[in-house]
């Protein structure tokens, strides 16, 4: 637990998710130093650290003026759509790497399938990122994911 984290002022509360569960913000922390520097946090009702759900109950009390309707972030498109997608696939060619040891044979597939991947994303033009909020039910945690991300228009290879 961080015990002693303590804050100078909160600002611009808005609702996170649409369940309300959350609260995203701007904290002036007061062991980042400088006075008047705010930076982006996530505020939820329960947690593992006190500041975080302290930081919720007194935006929920209006203390830092009323809390914004939430709304959900745009689909990400084109060029920056373009980034993500590269990302992705340095992800999944980096998890793949081992095979190209010189004491590891790779297949014919698993070539191809990397193959693929550095393909990416020149063959997905029309690719769409979208953010979606997490289903399900989460029990006493502050490192779920706040959303999930689907693509549209977005062939991956399948890996061997």
């Amino acid at each position: 637990m961080y015990a002693g984290i303590t804050y100078k002022n909160v600002r611009n509360p808005k609702w996170h998710n649409s369940a309300q569960t959350m609260i995203e913000c701007e904290v002036d922390f007061n062991h980042l130093g400088d006075e008047g520097v705010y930076s982006p946090f996530v505020a939820v009702e329960s947690g593992d650290y006190d500041h975080t759900h302290q930081i919720y109950a007194e935006c929920v009390a209006e203390k830092y003026g009323t809390v914004a309707a939430y709304s959900a972030p745009a689909d990400i498109t084109g060029s920056e759509a373009q980034v993500y997608i590269r990302m992705e696939r340095n992800r999944l060619l980096a998890e793949t790497d081992f095979y190209g040891n010189s004491d590891v044979t790779m297949s014919s597939e698993m070539k191809t399938y990397r193959q693929a991947l550095r393909d990416m994303p020149a063959n997905n033009p029309n690719a769409v990122l979208q953010y979606k909020e997490p289903t399900g039910t989460v029990e006493r945690t502050t490192s779920m994911p706040y959303g999930y991300t689907v693509w549209s228009n977005v062939t991956w290879p399948t890996k061997p």
